[in-house]
């Protein structure tokens, strides 16, 4: 029988439990959607990560969670009866319960976390086969030698929720353990595709997944977690011809700068290898006599020795730039600002920090 670890607490996944008033809320979230799941639950609630706006509850039958959990199952070959599972995510959210699919599915046994900077200091790890992190979580793991050493222990991670910085994908190439960055979105309930971090660079696609491009290039998405009807993103892609495929940006970050498309991030990735920035930093837009809109390097910093000092390398960063990237792309100026802002997982708030930027220059 597959067991759920919680702490000090022992569970039999295939039973529905009593919960205890006291019950702490990661395990009252766990048992609840365990017991939902015995019942034979026609429909799941979860809440969204707030990546891209205020966070809300959505509802997902049990058709779509089983397609999702399946094939995630599929694509890594993950083994019944055989995986250990940590789930170290906040467990209302549908990454957690997903994962939770995945390992009643698998008759896996589980081992239930709060979530935390660094899960694998709260938890025995000898076990785990498979687990799910953020890119934070990460960052934070692989700054202890006890954990990192743990974490290239675990045969399968699928790292979501956030892009990876150029820093941590270089560290992560260098394990021998399958580490996966996953792309998806509320709407297809996780992922409908992975990457082998530090392997490649482009998704390949779930099992029954079914992409297309809109005239401007943005995906769409086709499968089973989403009632297989047609989804349209906001994401400008490449799709090649064996079916995986490249994120370039969001078309609602493009800047238009004179006849010349930006993509922001694909700018941001190329300053990252060149120049491993210790501060916070984005590619935004401003207004531009010329162009209609230039592209600028925004810098949060507000020491103004500091500035001096990176002021000094913006020149040479240019200059790098130089034959990795377009030269309509390189930003034309830096601009130091006094706050960048991020979403509650961390991601860029793009809009917020150039509508910042934008009231600064005013």
């Amino acid at each position: 029988m597959a067991k759920l670890y919680f702490k000090d607490l022992i569970f039999d996944t295939s039973t529905v439990h009593p919960i205890a008033e006291e019950c702490e809320l990661q395990l009252k979230r766990a048992l609840v959607f365990i017991n939902n799941w015995n019942n034979n639950s026609a429909s799941f609630v979860f809440s969204t990560s707030g990546s891209t706006g205020i966070a809300k509850e959505i509802m997902s039958s049990r058709k779509e969670v089983e397609a999702s959990a399946s094939a995630t199952i599929q694509f890594l070959k993950l083994k019944q009866d055989s995986e250990h599972v940590l789930i170290c995510l906040q467990m209302h959210t549908v990454a957690a319960a997903i994962m939770l699919a995945r390992a009643l599915m698998l008759n896996a046994d589980i081992t239930l976390c709060e979530a935390s900077s660094n899960p694998l200091l709260q938890v025995d790890s000898s076990k785990i086969s498979f687990a799910s992190f953020v890119p934070l979580q990460v960052e934070s793991t692989l700054k202890n030698e006890v954990t990192k050493a743990a974490f290239q222990k675990i045969n399968h991670v699928i790292l979501g929720g956030a892009a990876l910085s150029y820093k941590l994908e270089s560290e992560l190439a260098a394990f021998k353990n399958h580490i996966w960055h996953s792309y998806g979105m509320t709407e297809t309930l996780s992922h409908i595709a992975l990457r082998r971090v530090g392997k490649e660079k482009v998704f390949r696609p779930m099992p029954l997944v079914e992409l297309a491009l809109l005239d401007n290039s943005c995906l769409m998405i086709k499968a089973p977690v989403c009632n297989n009807e047609w989804i349209k993103t906001n994401d400008i892609a490449t799709i090649h011809q064996d079916g995986s495929f490249e994120i370039l940006g969001r078309s609602d970050f493009v800047i238009n700068s004179g006849a010349y498309k930006i993509h922001p991030e694909r700018v941001e990735e190329a300053i990252q290898k060149l120049w491993p920035f210790v501060h916070s930093f984005f590619v935004g837009a401003v207004e531009d006599n010329l162009l209609t809109l230039a592209a600028v390097l925004a810098v949060e910093c507000n020491d103004e020795t500091e500035q001096e000092k990176i002021a000094l390398n913006f020149d040479k960063i240019k200059s790098d730039l130089q034959g990795q990237i377009h030269k309509y792309e390189i930003p034309k100026r830096i601009i130091f600002v006094e706050k960048i802002f991020y979403s509650q997982n961390l991601k860029l708030d793009r809009i917020k920090s150039n509508q910042a930027l934008h009231n600064q220059m005013l």
